[in-house]
């Protein structure tokens, strides 16, 4: 098996990128999970280059993230956050490994579904900045958003209430209201078929249960695809 990195960028989103590549592994190889070696920078850098929009400065942390992954001895890495993507073609570029790219994983997952019109809720800037539009819409999907305030809601909910843990009934019916809305059809367009949950910490609250539609869910879809990587060899 290959050895797997992971690039941290919060904790909530990178130890539920961990469990499931090692609850997937023992569906199918017991206890042989792979080596994973799990690196994070400190959040606070991150965030404050995302939030000031300094891509360069953002691939430069999770570049030298990666090197000390890769020095640990990952053959690849993945990075369980949507939002760094942004700077995936800076990072590919000069990281010392192969780098899984989320982006491109969750979109092919929505066309095998044969979904037509997404949702996508990540934090603010994932939805403005519409990180998977252009993949999507190559793969002939149309991408959707909540409103402005639905928007803010979520980006809040993120945050200020999972990342530092603090999660309410309330929390999570706010965002299962705006996944509900989702399902509402536009004056000249159908409803959405699905949900993309473009933030890694949004499965902590979000579940098969309590969704309105179907979902993507890109933490997961990370580790799954990580997982077969690393058993390739």
């Amino acid at each position: 098996m290959r050895h797997i990195g992971i690039a941290a960028v919060s904790a909530e989103g990178a130890a539920l990128c961990f469990q499931t590549v090692c609850r997937e592994a023992a569906k199918t190889h017991g206890h042989r999970n792979p080596t994973i070696t799990l690196h994070q920078p400190p959040f606070q850098s991150v965030l404050e280059a995302q939030n000031r929009g300094d891509w360069d400065a953002v691939a430069r942390i999770m570049i030298d993230a990666i090197t000390t992954l890769a020095q640990a001895g990952a053959e690849f890495a993945i990075m369980p956050a949507n939002s760094v993507h942004f700077a995936y073609d800076k990072i590919a570029e000069r990281s010392p490994v192969p780098v899984l790219n989320i982006v491109d994983i969750t979109t092919e997952e929505c066309r095998a579904r044969k979904w037509r019109k997404v949702g996508i809720l990540g934090v603010g800037f994932t939805m403005k900045g519409r990180l998977f539009d252009a993949s999507l819409k190559n793969r002939g999907i149309e991408p959707a958003y909540p409103s402005e305030e639905d928007q803010e809601a979520v980006n809040h909910v993120i945050n200020e209430e999972i990342i530092p843990g603090r999660v309410t009934p309330a929390v999570v019916q706010r965002v299962v209201g705006i996944i509900e809305r989702f399902k509402q059809p536009g004056a000249s367009t159908p409803g959405c078929e699905g949900v993309i949950l473009g933030c890694t910490e949004l499965p902590i609250i979000i579940t098969e249960e309590n969704s309105p539609l179907p979902f993507v869910d890109t933490t997961r879809l990370l580790a799954v695809k990580a997982l077969e990587e690393a058993l390739r060899h």
